[in-house]
């Protein structure tokens, strides 16, 4: 009996996995070359594309290659949010459409970047201490594989809290932190030369300190670019 069982779910798995080409098979795709380029000299290997169907919900990725480019096949009739990874940071760049046509077609899409020269990172702090919380690790990882493809980059590390407590503890918690985040990205073998850290206390807020959801965003860390 249980033979026969494991015969019947094999045979159930065989037939989903060819219906399953079936449904890929049938499918009509179109072929992007992705071309990308920017008005700087920075380097564009490595750097991570997100293809998102508005209508199908489904995620296609691509990765440039040391020329900056890729290339990645698309279903017809949806449109797409493309979306490329900065420094770990999803940042939207546009929308396109593949319309449904006859015959195969192909497209060179040219993206050109405009890489802000901040970004602000998900990085984690208990209350008033400088000591980087677990889950900060996944965000620091990216940029240290981002700043590890970008060779020529000096970033500063920005430190940044709310307006709780006295003026002066706030500069010196923000320095410490910033500092916490540097040494972790020289510890991850990124040129100590090419990171600074800096605290900037209270002094730049970006939110209201009055509400908890303005003071949240106020503790911040940034990433400044250089150069």
């Amino acid at each position: 009996m249980k033979i026969f069982k494991t015969i019947l779910l094999l045979l159930v798995c065989i037939q989903m996995r060819v219906a399953a080409q079936e449904m890929v098979a049938t499918e009509t795709v179109a072929l992007f070359n992705v071309i990308v380029t920017s008005n700087d000299k920075e380097s564009h290997i490595n750097q991570k594309f997100t293809f998102l169907g508005l209508n199908s919900k489904k995620e296609f990725k691509g990765v440039t290659d040391a020329t900056g480019n890729f290339s990645i096949l698309l279903p017809e009739g949806d449109q797409y949010r493309v979306i490329y990874e900065y420094f770990g940071t999803p940042l939207d760049y546009t929308v396109i459409e593949v319309p449904n046509v006859d015959g195969d077609i192909t497209f060179d899409f040219n993206v050109m970047l405009e890489a802000p020269k901040m970004i602000t990172l998900d990085i984690f702090f208990p209350t008033g201490k400088s000591n980087i919380v677990a889950k900060s690790f996944g965000a620091l990882d990216n940029l240290v594989e981002a700043l590890n493809s970008k060779e020529g980059m000096n970033i500063e590390i920005a430190g940044h809290t709310d307006n709780v407590g006295d003026e002066a503890g706030n500069l010196r918690l923000s320095k410490a932190r910033a500092e916490a985040v540097r040494e972790y990205l020289i510890n991850h073998k990124v040129g100590k030369d090419r990171v600074t850290a800096k605290g900037y206390g209270q002094t730049i807020p970006i939110a209201d300190n009055s509400t908890e959801e303005g003071r949240f965003k106020n503790r911040r860390t940034e990433v400044r670019i250089l150069d």
